[in-house]
């Protein structure tokens, strides 16, 4: 029994380092395309900027 406990905390433990590296991967492809974006758009609009720093201060 305790054999069979561990293997499974072991396999949810495997688990969830994949849902880590999935999410940090996401996070950083996000990032690069938001980089991109601001690359892409060299002039900040006023209105949109206040906009960025409002969600960004929800996260």
């Amino acid at each position: 029994m305790k054999h069979a406990l561990s293997s499974q905390a072991s396999l949810d433990a495997m688990h969830y380092l994949m849902l880590a590296q999935q999410i940090s991967a996401e996070r950083s492809q996000e990032l690069r395309l938001r980089q991109q974006d601001r690359q892409a758009q060299s002039p900040p609009d006023p209105n949109t900027m206040w906009l960025k720093a409002f969600f960004h201060g929800w996260r």
